[in-house]
């Protein structure tokens, strides 16, 4: 099993996403949630996409209806969806989850939440200047010696289980990433780990406890995709 640093530098990290979808009470209330959290944050961005246009397209029933934002954290609620983003620079687990946490006993006190449906948790990484996947992970998508080809790019996309956690793993070398400050080339390192079954019947303390949860299977396979020399000698681990 790799060894799992508290902390590495520089942070690949450059969005990481919460969704927790949901079935709505007969209790929710949009404009509730505005007097309940609209004063913790500086701003609030409203989808482009009009409710009925999301009301009637299946494969929009889980965006939100728009998003409050405090510096680089945002939080998306929908009648369906809540939505949690730390946009670079990350701020650390300690620090995100305290913000989801914060919220979420918030919408809980007032009983909108009904039958969690999904918890998902998303990482984007983007390891800069670094194109070839053997530089620093232990995938060696390379044909045969014996023929003469070239790679110029890898798009590379797998479903992983273990347990009742699932994950969709991208990796994508050439991606061109901005985020709030700089623009950056380089290979994408995409986790969305997620879980679909035996959740809870409301928002609540199981709800906190398996977000936390995939969290911790997240790390595990993102230091496990990476080896342990680029780690030792490109990102300056730091251990408990």
């Amino acid at each position: 099993m790799a060894k799992i640093p508290i902390r590495i530098t520089p942070d690949p990290i450059f969005q990481a996403v919460i969704e927790i979808r949901f079935v709505p009470t007969e209790r929710f209330n949009i404009p509730q949630i505005f007097a309940l959290l609209g004063n913790d944050f500086t701003d609030y961005q409203q989808s482009e996409i009009p409710r009925t246009v999301r009301e009637s397209d299946s494969s929009l029933k889980y965006s939100p209806d728009g998003e409050f934002i405090k510096e680089n954290l945002t939080f998306g609620f929908g009648k369906y969806v809540l939505l949690f983003r730390n946009i670079a620079p990350y701020l650390g687990w300690d620090k995100f989850y305290n913000f989801i946490k914060t919220n979420c006993l918030k919408l809980l006190q007032v009983g909108m939440i009904g039958k969690i449906e999904r918890i998902g948790l998303r990482y984007y990484n983007i390891f800069k200047d670094v194109n070839n996947l053997q530089e620093f992970t232990h995938y060696n998508l390379v044909l045969s010696e014996e023929e003469e080809y070239t790679n110029k790019s890898v798009d590379y996309k797998s479903l992983l289980i273990r347990e009742r956690y699932h994950f969709n793993l991208g990796l994508r070398t050439h991606t061109n990433v901005k985020t709030l400050t700089e623009s950056m080339i380089g290979t994408l390192v995409d986790i969305d780990a997620f879980v679909e079954s035996n959740l809870p019947d409301s928002l609540n303390s199981e709800t906190l406890e398996l977000i936390n949860n995939l969290h911790s299977e997240e790390k595990k396979l993102f230091f496990s995709i990476l080896t342990q020399d680029y780690v030792d000698n490109n990102l300056n681990p730091e251990y408990a």
